[in-house]
């Protein structure tokens, strides 16, 4: 009986096994578009004098604005061509898009003329369903723009200045518009004209534009209100400074203006009050690093020559020296979301400075370390390095110091995070795959995302917005 009982339990389960339907694989097959820079890496070079270290000091002025003309906007219109977008059904691998500025110039055959046009086109990069399937998409080409490009705080709207090539020639001078894209509905703007400008700010309502002109400042609006000076400083009976107005810096609550008036320092501006504090005494005439902290509270600086790294209180004035040491390479100073600690670079070893004790730690080393970077949490830092003949990534842990390696075939000296924080952007110039990859912290494995071989450049802007703020890129409002 028991013998019987068995054979019939086994030769049930064998008949529901012979009705199993059988499983066929399906390969799906993802195509992938691509815009199609000779081998250079980035090396930053070494300072030919070795000036004294600025001296500081703090004085105040009290400044009434009055108004200017204002000149008329022009009408732009630029058609792009444009590639099919990532089927909307499909669930994207990670957040957001990505805008590029991009001069796609070929290098000169031997043979031939050597100039090419100094344009750029501003593409924009969204991720398919896999890391294979990003999809880059032309939106303004033909660009006379200074890089880099200013975003609005909320991400909807990329500010440009750029050169009117038959102004410029009339005048002998660099004259420039400014232009804003409209990254909701595509349309192009100009809001106005300018001398000698290389540098603007957007204030925190992302509808009005701060932009200095020779010794003054100025504010302009995308509503039409006629542009307007917020300082005097050209006034004859102004004796503040003698200087101009070389670089401009806003901090992200719009309340502070940092400026570079060359020779006489470096200057916060307050734009409620309209006084303006001198901070240092002498800072230097080329571009220099100016970075605010995302509470505005903080503002990193370098002089000239990369004498040294300095933090100042905007609302004390207070100044902190945090490297005086003198180097070839920059400092790189990068701040944390939560505004307590300041990241900083200084050529082979990363620092860690805490805003809160005003102590200075050291976090890793390597023969070279880049540009770092936080990741959207605060939680881990990202650079490019170099140690002996490995190149790559470190991903490091500023609490525990625990660092983690990706090693690269070549060296990349910015990283991006993704806004999810799951992802990593760079640029690698390499002989055989140049470009724009993509690679995930967890797998190590980088993606091309954007192919630049045989291009004479590289992009020279590259921002990761997030689609958690503003309207998603292609809405129509």
């Amino acid at each position: 009986m028991k013998t019987m009982l068995l054979c019939l339990t086994v030769g049930f389960i064998l008949a529901m096994l012979g009705c199993v339907a059988e499983q066929t694989a399906v390969q799906v097959t993802a195509t992938r578009v691509v815009v199609t820079v000779p081998p250079q890496t980035s090396t930053p070079s070494p300072a030919t004098e070795t000036p004294q270290p600025p001296t500081f000091t703090a004085v105040s002025a009290t400044l009434e604005p009055s108004q200017v003309p204002t000149l008329p906007p022009a009408t732009l219109t630029i058609d792009p061509t444009s590639t099919p977008l990532p089927d909307p059904t499909l669930e994207p691998f990670t957040q957001g898009s990505i805008l590029i500025l991009w001069n796609e110039a070929t290098p000169p055959a031997a043979d031939g003329p050597t100039e090419f046009e100094p344009t750029v086109n501003l593409y924009l990069a969204q991720p398919g369903s896999v890391p294979e399937e990003w999809q880059v998409q032309p939106l303004l080409t033909g660009l006379r723009a200074l890089t880099p490009a200013y975003l609005s705080p909320d991400q909807t709207k990329l500010a440009f200045l750029n050169n009117d090539l038959e102004a410029s020639r009339a005048c002998m001078c660099d004259f420039y518009k400014i232009q804003v894209y409209n990254l909701v509905d595509g349309s192009l703007v100009q809001i106005d004209n300018a001398e000698y400008l290389d540098t603007l700010s957007w204030l925190a309502d992302s509808q009005s534009i701060v932009f200095p002109q020779e010794k003054d400042v100025f504010v302009d609006r995308l509503d039409g209100v006629p542009s307007q000076p917020l300082t005097s400083n050209s006034d004859p009976s102004s004796d503040w400074f003698e200087g101009q107005i070389g670089q401009l810096a806003g901090s992200p609550d719009g309340r502070f203006q940092a400026l570079n008036v060359y020779p006489d320092g470096l200057a916060i501006f307050k734009m409620d009050s309209g006084e303006t504090f001198q901070v240092t005494d002498g800072l230097g005439r080329d571009h220099l690093t100016l970075k605010w902290s995302p509470n505005s509270q903080w503002l990193a600086f370098t002089p000239d020559f990369n004498q040294g790294l300095f933090v100042v209180n905007a609302h004390t004035l207070q100044i902190m020296d945090l490297a005086t040491e003198s180097t070839p390479h920059f400092y790189f100073p990068a701040w944390a979301p939560d505004s307590k600690h300041l990241v900083f670079s200084q050529q082979n070893t990363l620092f860690l400075w805490d805003s809160e004790t005003h102590l200075t730690s050291e976090l890793t080393k390597s023969d070279y370390v880049s540009e770092p970077s936080w990741s959207p949490d605060g939680s881990r830092i990202a650079a490019g390095f170099i140690h002996g003949e490995q190149n790559g990534i470190m991903v490091i842990d500023p609490g525990s110091g625990q660092r983690q390696d990706f090693p690269l075939e070549i060296f990349t000296n910015s990283v991006i995070w993704s806004p999810d924080g799951q992802w990593l952007l760079f640029p690698l110039v390499q002989s055989d795959k140049s470009g724009l990859y993509i690679m995930g912290v967890e797998e190590g494995v980088p993606h091309l995302i954007l192919d630049t071989s045989g291009k004479l450049h590289i992009p020279t802007y590259i921002t990761w917005l997030s689609n958690a703020v503003g309207p998603k890129i292609g809405d129509k409002p």
